[in-house]
């Protein structure tokens, strides 16, 4: 949201796809086949054809538990600091 000189709002912008991509995050976060199915599913950013190839969803699931797993041990690590 953007704001003029007295602090009044003057655009709203929002994005569909992205929240679309959040909610399946935030359902699907701790089951990475579950979570990589929703991904394939938004046609909007894996066409079908990808989505039925096995070896992309075979690297997209390696590297999005290579992420989260980093994630993790960043938050880990981050709380054994303070």
């Amino acid at each position: 949201m953007g704001f003029d000189a007295k602090r009044r709002a003057l655009l709203e912008v929002s994005d569909p796809l992205a929240a679309r991509l959040l909610e399946i995050r935030l359902q699907q976060w701790d089951h990475i086949d579950e979570l990589v199915a929703g991904y394939l599913g938004v046609s909007q950013v894996f066409a079908p054809s990808l989505a039925a190839h096995p070896i992309f969803v075979q690297r997209l699931t390696y590297w999005l538990g290579v992420y989260f797993w980093l994630t993790a041990c960043r938050l880990l690590c981050k709380s054994m600091i303070t």
